[in-house]
């Protein structure tokens, strides 16, 4: 399982994710706001929900709580995001031939809609989304592109006899002149090119660091702000919240960096569709404390001096592999896997309970670790420019407006 991190994402989730969100009165402090003193556990603005979810509530009963011990969130089927390739640089982005006896998808759009471009077109995606990028690895591909569409509603569950018709993407008789035959692969490799680009909103950062080179202070604890800042996983606290609302609440999938303890210099952009509560429990200060420093006694807790409660929850998080490209419709759930998590969150006080932090929490026991929680967590808006370009946008001769028709037909 292999994905992409390349320059584009660099670029363009960070512009997304750095500004700071606006705090309310009513709102639990973060760290650079209302004067609050940065600390390790406090939430971030980095890391601030908000910029996903507006109307976020922190409040620990609504997140979660003993009644949600045992009981899965999950996405109905017909919210599921659907499973595919990567589209790896190294096998030629979506200007592969994936299908005996059939064109690539690139191939297929452009020589309908520009024949003219095909050259062009097929010499972008060699230089920007293929071997011919600089420095290309084989995890390098179009990940984020296909868990934004994923995310997004775009499942196409049958294939699509289409040709170009004033100046749109038209259902046609398969054999006739000018009609092409698009597989589902084939679709959900152009939504994966025209979403690298999406309208997204983003929280947390980038690891960016091999393991070998993250530092850990005497507690086992992540140092803060290495390699690309992520490398502590996005905070406790904030992940809670987002599961919540977008699992729990609204059923709505989102999209997680799924790193492992092996790979976390590499990005493993994966939609997230569910999660289960093993564990949940409040717990002292003491408690919080020896847990989080893995069992040295501390008479408070040193990590956020604002932390006045405290609750221990261990949850699975499900999240979408690859499976594909496919001509025919894979659930989901056909290729899930879940990473286990345990974490303390961090709370105002014990009657507020407003989260305001947390600290993940190892236990090798459950294969659970610091360096396998999730970076960052995004949403994704809708598909990139019409015309993409640029060096972080999608290929110029693939136009996003004709790509949602085809997915339209497909639906």
């Amino acid at each position: 399982m292999k994905k992409l991190a390349w320059l584009a994402l660099t670029v363009g989730f960070t512009a997304a994710c750095s500004g700071t969100s606006s705090i309310d009165e009513q709102s639990p402090d973060v760290e650079g706001a209302q004067g609050a003193e940065p600390e390790a556990d406090r939430i971030a603005p980095k890391d601030d929900p908000r910029k996903l979810i507006p109307e976020a509530t922190f409040a620990l009963k609504d997140v979660v709580s003993k009644d949600d011990v045992g009981k899965t969130f999950m996405v109905p089927e017909e919210r599921m995001p659907y499973p595919d390739t990567y589209w790896p640089f190294t096998q030629g982005g979506v200007d592969a031939v994936w299908l005996t006896g059939s064109a690539s998808p690139l191939e297929k759009f452009v020589r309908q809609v520009s024949p003219g471009s095909l050259s062009a077109a097929k010499q972008w995606e060699h230089a920007n989304h293929g071997k011919g990028l600089p420095g290309v690895a084989e995890w390098f591909g179009h990940c984020p592109g296909w868990a934004a569409a994923a995310v997004t509603g775009n499942t196409v569950r049958h294939p699509v006899n289409a040709m170009f018709q004033g100046g749109r993407m038209v259902e046609c008789t398969a054999g006739s002149a000018g009609c092409e035959t698009y597989q589902i692969g084939d679709i959900n490799a152009l939504a994966a090119e025209t979403y690298v680009d999406a309208d997204s909103d983003f929280i947390g950062a980038r690891c960016d660091t091999k393991p070998t080179d993250i530092k850990l202070d005497a507690f086992g604890r992540i140092v803060r702000e290495q390699g690309g800042g992520g490398c502590q996983g996005l905070n406790a606290g904030s992940l809670m919240v987002v599961l919540a609302h977008r699992l729990k609440m609204a059923s709505l999938p989102f999209v997680i960096n799924a790193q492992t303890p092996r790979n976390t210099d590499e990005i493993w952009n994966q939609p997230a569709a569910g999660y289960k509560v093993y564990r949940y429990q409040t717990v002292t200060m003491e408690q919080a404390a020896q847990l989080v420093s893995q069992g040295v006694t501390h008479r408070g807790y040193q990590w956020n001096s604002a932390a006045k409660a405290f609750a221990f929850v261990e949850i699975g998080l499900y999240w979408i592999t690859e499976n594909g490209p496919n001509t025919r419709l894979v659930s989901g759930r056909k290729s899930m896997k879940e990473t286990k998590m345990s974490a303390i969150l961090e709370l105002d006080s014990p009657t507020n309970s407003q989260i305001i932090g947390g600290e993940y929490l190892p236990d090798a026991s459950r294969g659970e670790s610091r360096l396998s929680v999730a970076p960052f967590a995004w949403t994704a808006k809708g598909p990139g420019p019409d015309n993409g370009g640029g060096s972080d946008g999608h290929n110029p001769h693939i136009r996003s407006s004709l790509v949602q028709q085809l997915i339209e037909l497909g639906k």
